[in-house]
């Protein structure tokens, strides 16, 4: 390790916020990592970052996706028997007219 090489991180805090900062993928871009090793650590947190926000979507999404077309379902199935008893109701009202009844 290089003493003489000056590091960004000038407290344990200091280095948490830009952790939760990267993995959060809000990445302010004030604080990058110099070496290989902080440069990796850094792409393993944003790149967590990016795992953490689209598992949660795409679950999130397919569930509304689901509902949405159960609530489509019953509405069809709703609009059908509402056509069909005013069907019935008309063929009844023109029967009872009629005299045929």
């Amino acid at each position: 390790f290089d003493h003489k090489m000056s590091l960004p991180f000038k407290s344990i805090p200091h280095t948490l916020w830009w952790a939760v900062a990267t993995i959060t993928t809000v990445g302010y871009g004030e604080l990058v990592p110099e070496t290989m090793l902080g440069r990796t650590f850094g792409s393993m947190c944003a790149l967590t970052g990016v795992v953490m926000i689209a598992l949660p979507i795409s679950v999130i999404s397919s569930t509304f996706n689901a509902k949405f077309k159960e609530i489509q379902r019953h509405r069809n199935v709703k609009l059908r028997i509402e056509a069909r008893n005013a069907h019935l109701r008309r063929w009844l009202r023109d029967k009872l007219l009629s005299g045929e009844g």
